[in-house]
C-alpha cells in the first residue's frame, strides 16, 4: 500500500507526512499540487493507493483531484483534510463514496495523531482483505453457469443481535462464489448476474444452501434475511419459487425476511403482487439501506413493510455529525410510531452502539460483533458474541 499526500503548505506537508510515515510499513509521498499527484499515479501499476489531501489547493482544488481519479482502479481509499465548513466537507464526503472509493474520510485540521494512527491501522486491515484489493477481472457467463450448475455459491451469515439483551436474532445472508478453490466476493459476479438475467437463481441457490447449513449446524432455530433485487421482483412467478424453496427445505416462511433496497423503480404490479404475496405467507418484508436510495417515503406507503434497515454510511457518522444523528434519530422515531422492526448496520464501535441504544433502536449488525463468516464458524462466533453480555 502506497501513501500520497498532497498539501500546499510546506510545514504542515512535513509534518503531516512524518506522521504518517511513523506509523505506516508503505512508502509515502508528499505532493504541493494535484498534477503530481496524477501524473505519479499514472506511474503506478496494480499498487493499492490511499490519498491524503486538502481541499484548498492552488491551480486546481481537490475537487479536479476526486473527479481526476475516477479513472484508476486502484484507489483503496480517499481521506480528506481540511478546516472547511461541516456542510462543505458532508457534500465532499458523499462524492469520494459516489466515485466508488473502498474507503473514505473527512478530518478537520489540525489532525491529531492518535486519531491518523487508528485510522491507518483500519486502513491496513482494508489493504489485506481481498475485496478490498483491486477490483478483479469480472465472471463470464459461461463461468457464471458452471458456477449455478456445480452449486458454487455458498452463503456466509452474519449475525442480527438484539441490542439490549444480546440475543442471537438471527443472520443476514450474504453470497459468496467458491472456483477453483477461490472465494470470490459479490463486487465481481453480482452485476454479471444481473446482467445476464441469471440473478434470480442465485438468489434461490444462495437461500436454499443456507437453509441445509444452518440445519447441518443445528442452527434452524435461527432467523435468515436474503437480500432481493428489483429485477427479481419483476418476475411473475418470483415469490412462488422463493415459496417453493422454503417448502423443499422445511424453513418457516415466517422465519425469514426478504431484503428490498431502496430503490428509484416504479412499482410495477409485479413487484407488488409479488411483495404482498410473500407477506400474505408471513415473511417479513424489510426496506435495505434506508435513506441512501430515492423512493424510500413512497414505498413505506405502498408497500407492507414490517422492518427498517438503517444505511451504514448513515450510522457512521452518528458520533461526529449532528445532522446525520438528527436523521438516525428521526428515522427510529419513525420505526416505533409505525411499528416496524429497525435493524442498524455497520456497528463497527462501542460509541456507535451506545447511541443506537439511546435512541431505542433493537437490532444492530456490523463488525462490533462479528463479519460474515462461513456457517462452520457460528457457533464458536455466537459463543464469542455470548461472552461480551455475561
Amino acid at each position: 500500500m502506497k501513501i500520497f499526500i498532497i498539501e500546499v503548505d510546506d510545514f504542515q506537508r512535513k509534518i503531516l507526512h512524518d506522521m504518517i510515515a511513523s506509523n505506516c510499513d508503505g512508502e509515502v509521498s508528499a505532493f504541493s499540487n494535484v498534477d503530481d499527484c496524477i501524473f505519479e499515479l499514472a506511474m503506478l501499476k496494480k499498487e493499492q493507493v490511499v490519498i491524503f489531501s486538502d481541499i484548498n489547493l492552488p491551480n486546481q482544488s481537490g475537487i479536479t483531484l476526486i473527479r481526476e481519479i475516477q479513472r484508476f482502479d486502484n484507489i483503496l481509499g480517499i481521506i480528506v483534510i481540511s478546516a472547511l465548513d461541516e456542510t462543505v466537507l458532508d457534500s465532499i464526503s458523499m462524492l469520494i463514496k459516489q466515485i466508488g472509493a473502498t474507503y473514505s474520510k473527512v478530518l478537520q485540521k489540525p489532525v491529531k495523531a492518535e486519531e491518523l494512527k487508528r485510522l491507518l491501522s483500519k486502513l491496513k486491515g482494508f489493504a489485506s482483505n481481498p475485496v478490498n484489493s483491486t477490483k478483479g477481472v469480472m465472471l463470464t457467463q459461461e463461468e457464471l453457469v458452471l458456477a449455478n450448475i456445480n452449486n458454487a455459491y455458498i452463503p456466509y451469515f452474519q449475525p442480527q443481535i438484539y441490542i439490549k439483551t444480546g440475543e442471537i436474532r438471527g443472520f443476514e445472508i450474504l453470497g459468496r462464489l467458491v472456483k477453483d478453490g477461490e472465494v470470490i466476493f459479490p463486487n465481481r459476479f453480482i452485476e454479471q448476474l444481473l446482467r445476464y438475467d441469471m440473478i434470480s437463481d442465485y438468489t434461490i441457490s444462495i437461500l436454499e444452501n443456507s437453509i441445509k447449513l444452518l440445519k447441518s449446524n443445528g442452527l434452524e432455530q435461527y432467523h435468515l434475511s436474503l437480500n432481493v433485487e428489483y429485477r427479481s421482483l419483476m418476475e411473475v412467478d418470483f415469490s412462488e419459487r422463493i415459496l417453493n424453496a422454503l417448502q423443499k427445505c422445511g424453513y418457516p416462511a415466517q422465519k425469514l425476511t426478504i431484503e428490498i433496497t431502496e430503490s428509484a423503480s416504479s412499482l410495477s404490479p409485479n413487484v407488488l403482487a409479488n411483495i404482498t404475496e410473500l407477506k400474505l405467507h408471513s415473511i417479513s418484508i424489510a426496506i435495505d439501506d434506508f435513506g441512501f436510495g430515492g423512493s424510500g417515503i413512497n414505498e413505506l406507503l405502498n408497500i407492507p413493510y414490517s422492518e427498517l434497515k438503517l444505511d451504514r454510511s448513515h450510522i457512521a457518522m452518528i458520533k461526529t455529525n449532528k445532522k446525520a444523528r438528527a436523521i438516525v434519530e428521526s428515522m427510529a422515531n419513525m420505526t416505533s410510531n409505525l411499528n416496524l422492526a429497525c435493524v442498524a448496520e455497520g456497528i463497527e464501535n462501542i460509541e456507535q452502539l451506545e447511541s443506537i441504544k439511546k435512541m431505542d433502536i433493537a437490532i444492530a449488525q456490523g463488525f462490533l460483533y462479528s463479519k460474515a463468516i462461513p456457517a462452520g464458524e457460528i457457533k464458536q462466533k455466537l459463543a464469542s458474541i455470548n461472552s461480551m453480555f455475561n
